[in-house]
């Protein structure tokens, strides 16, 4: 009778987490090695800032043409594989098939719809960060190839790569695998896989676009099949702003006599849990004991510029507000307005979606 519990237990578990999207910036976890990058943005070379956070979202500067993100689109951490996409789609589906795809064309039995880069377009989810965050190109992958190293190891028990600059900054790319037909993950440990924004014009019967892939022995980037879900790790030429953030005003005291400078509080989106009608969204403080933040809004609404709000706790680092009387199925654009010591911070505009 035990284990008969126990096995019911287990499933209604695996049931909830599978109905409930949750959507996260990145956290380092326990490395195995050590990482090069500061979520925070204390790194600097020369004054230059060279890790941050950008609309939300945590950045690093590798001294490229683009800033890469320290984790894949969906990843609750830099060692998380996150979500998988087929080429030009914004959702995520439970299977991968040819004839699912949804720029296959029926009619001629070709992948031949969507026939153009999509980097920026409507069609990049990765759009959906906002702060000019996008698919990576073709040539900004193999810049990545090019100019940086690559070492193979395994963090936080993930294999893929730690990619390191001359700069010393770094980022670590999961070996991911792909979500092909029903498997999830298929390859997952060994083979990395991520979409760039760039298509391959073939003349076979599957349209291609180029993707990276990778394993211990090789690093590629080239044609893959198009409706097949790979990962995708955001790209931005946003600058680091001097709080990471959007809109900040105020100031700490920096008199004489003893007083305590404040910062102004460095805000970012963490998570979001959604049903049919609430939403529960997180944003992470990274500057707690500087900032003293002493409360906090979450402004929400249909529109990119969100005029509705509720008052969010604040506990520890982090900054939560739970949103009810909403309507299922839709997309709703949230950001924070966060008060502490220093002065008051208002984040970039998140978008975000209930449950159908």
């Amino acid at each position: 009778m035990k284990s008969t519990k126990l096995i019911v237990l287990l499933l209604m578990s695996i049931a909830i987490t599978a109905i409930t999207p949750m959507f996260t910036s990145c956290s380092s976890g326990d490395d195995n090695e050590e990482e090069n990058y500061s979520p925070d943005g204390d790194n600097s070379n020369g004054g230059k800032k060279l890790s941050g956070v950008i609309n939300g979202h945590e950045a690093v500067d590798l001294g490229l043409s683009v800033k890469w993100s320290t984790c894949n689109y969906g990843a609750s951490s830099s060692y998380n594989n996150g979500n998988y996409y087929a080429w030009g789609e914004t959702s995520t589906r439970n299977s991968y098939y040819r004839d699912t795809y949804k720029y296959y064309n029926s009619r001629t039995d070709r992948d031949n719809d969507l026939m153009n880069n999509i980097q920026g377009s409507k069609y990049d989810v990765a759009k959906n960060w906002g702060g000019n965050w996008r698919m990576p190109s073709k040539a900004e992958f193999e810049e990545l190839l090019n100019k940086c190293s690559w070492k193979w190891t395994t963090m936080s028990g993930t294999s893929g790569y730690k990619i390191t600059s001359s700069n010393g900054m770094s980022i670590f790319l999961p070996a991911n695998g792909e979500y092909s037909g029903a498997e999830k993950g298929a390859k997952a440990g060994t083979w990395g896989e991520y979409w760039t924004g760039t298509f391959k014009n073939t003349t076979d019967f599957y349209s291609h676009a180029y993707a990276l892939t990778f394993t211990q022995s090789k690093k590629n980037v080239d044609g893959y099949y198009r409706y097949v879900g790979l990962a995708i790790r955001p790209v931005t030429t946003s600058a680091f702003s001097a709080s990471n953030q959007g809109d900040n005003t105020g100031g700490g005291s920096t008199g004489s006599g003893g007083s305590t400078s404040y910062e102004k509080p460095d805000v970012g989106f963490n998570l979001f849990e959604a049903t049919q009608t609430k939403l529960k969204v997180v944003y992470k403080i990274y500057n707690k004991d500087e900032a003293k933040v002493t409360s906090a809004k979450v402004y929400y609404g249909t529109s990119t510029n969100p005029t509705k709000s509720v008052t969010a706790t604040v506990a520890g680092v982090l900054i939560t507000a739970n949103i009810s009387g909403l309507k299922k199925g839709t997309t709703y654009y949230v950001k924070c307005v966060a008060t502490g010591k220093g002065g008051t911070t208002t984040t970039g505009t998140t978008k975000v979606i209930t449950n159908y």
